[in-house]
């Protein structure tokens, strides 16, 4: 959240963050990559005309279910006060990955 200041929605996720924060209450707050089922939205978000066009960047997108089952430790556990980063295993360039996404879903 903090690395990508230039988009409204990552600033006010940070303004949420620090007043957790500041609260006093007990939390945990979990950071996770970009969900796998996102692929669809984010090829469609780079389609102009019958080009995709997407960043070539690194990511490394995780599977909602790996998530659900990190939340339901974290929701189960005491708080940590503190942030959870999570990701998936693989490092892979977000125009490769969407472009094996669309070969496999036709």
């Amino acid at each position: 959240t903090e690395r990508l200041q230039d988009c409204g929605y990552f600033r006010a996720k940070l303004v949420q963050e620090n007043l957790i924060k500041a609260s006093g209450i007990p939390y945990t707050i979990v950071h996770s990559t970009q969900f796998m089922e996102f692929l669809a939205g984010i090829a469609k978000s780079g389609t102009v005309g019958e080009a995709v066009h997407l960043s070539p960047a690194y990511v490394q997108p995780i599977a909602s279910d790996d998530v659900a089952d990190v939340m339901a430790g974290v929701a189960l556990a005491a708080p940590i006060n503190g942030m959870i980063e999570i990701s998936g295993p693989d490092r892979v360039r977000m125009s490769e990955l969407v472009a094996r996404y669309l070969k496999a879903v036709g």
